[in-house]
Parts: C-alpha cells; sequence; structure tokens
C-alpha cells in the first residue's frame, strides 16, 4: 500500500506539471496532503489496483488546483464569502481541470480535479451527476476533502470539528451527499486509524 512517503515522491514529480512555487497552491498544500493520504488508504481499503490507486493519489493531491486562479480575499479572508466570492469558488473545478488538460495519462485524476464536488443526489456542481454518474474513485476523494475541510481550521469557520463530530457529518449525508457504502468504510478505516492514535 502508498503511504505519505509515496506522496512526496509524487509531489516531486509533479513539479513538471505544476508551478509548486505558487504561493496559493503552497497555502493548500498541507490539506492536500491530509485528503490524498486518506484518499490513498480508502482506495487501497475497496480493492483499487495500484496504477488506480496513483490517480487517486495525484487526483487527491490536486484536487484544488484550481484555486491558485481565484483571488487572495477568497482564498483568505476571515470573513464569510459573498455571492459573487461564492460563484467564483464554484468555477475552480473547470479551471483545474483546464489547467491539466493537456497532460497525458491523468484522466481519472483529471476527473477528481472536475468532479469532487458532485453529489450523489445530483446536487452538487458543476454537473450535477447522480449516483454512479461520479466515477468511484471521485466519490472517494469526495468523503476525504469532505472530512479534512471539516475538521481543520478554516479563517472563515467559526472553529473546526472533532473527529466524532465530522463523522455524525458524514454519516447524516450518507446517500445524499456522499456515497453510503463509502462513508461506512471510511468510518471504518479512520475509527480504528483514529483509536490507535
Amino acid at each position: 500500500m502508498l503511504s505519505i512517503n509515496d506522496i512526496f515522491t509524487v509531489r516531486k514529480d509533479l513539479v513538471d506539471i505544476i508551478d509548486v512555487r505558487n504561493d496559493k497552491l503552497s497555502s493548500i498544500n498541507n490539506h492536500n496532503l491530509r485528503v490524498s493520504e486518506m484518499s490513498v488508504k480508502l482506495a487501497a481499503a475497496i480493492g483499487f489496483p495500484p496504477e488506480d490507486i496513483n490517480q487517486v493519489l495525484i487526483g487527491s493531491y490536486l484536487h484544488d488546483i484550481g484555486k491558485i486562479f481565484l483571488e487572495n480575499d477568497i482564498l483568505q479572508g476571515d470573513q464569510p464569502l459573498s455571492m459573487i466570492q461564492k460563484e467564483e469558488i464554484l468555477r475552480h473545478t473547470r479551471l483545474g481541470h483546464s489547467y491539466l488538460n493537456g497532460v497525458s495519462g491523468l484522466d481519472k485524476a483529471k476527473e477528481i480535479i472536475l468532479y469532487h464536488h458532485e453529489r450523489v443526489d445530483g446536487k452538487g456542481y458543476p454537473d450535477g451527476l447522480v449516483g454512479s454518474e461520479i466515477p468511484l474513485h471521485v466519490r472517494i476523494v469526495s468523503i476525504c476533502d469532505s472530512y479534512d475541510a471539516m475538521t481543520s481550521y478554516r479563517a472563515y469557520k467559526p472553529r473546526k470539528m472533532t473527529h466524532e463530530e465530522a463523522i455524525k457529518e458524514l454519516t447524516n449525508y450518507s446517500g445524499t451527499q456522499f456515497d453510503a457504502e463509502l462513508v461506512e468504510i471510511f468510518i471504518n478505516q479512520f475509527n480504528i486509524s483514529y483509536s490507535n492514535n
């Protein structure tokens, strides 16, 4: 199974694909690394072959790459986002996908970048995909991305959630926002991980 060391190795390989010196990307690197680590573990737990795990690794690490095109006040502001700013945020999935459009061999990774905010009930973006229309590797990253967003500090949020609160939130939205079977596997995997820490 791939480890966090593999993520750092892949991160070095990505220098040729993206400008990792970009300050905006640096500000989201820690989030990306945590999401990558969880996504790889979840993909391995459901039996993904190594080549697909590698796509999950790259796609989850780059899932927010489109945010480098957004204004700093959207990414780093400490006030609730305006309606216009929220609309700008919605563009980051298409911007990121377009940015890597010419890179070959990353088809599944690029799907993660484009679709990681889709919901199984069809109320996500950018295309309103429903259920199994959302590729499995994307549904994996969506859960891990949401969990990390809930349990991490964000300037525009009053506080971060505890592990238990985030698990409850995942459970509450299981079958609507998230794939119900994957949520169950995630909870089994990461409750074990946290109880061993």
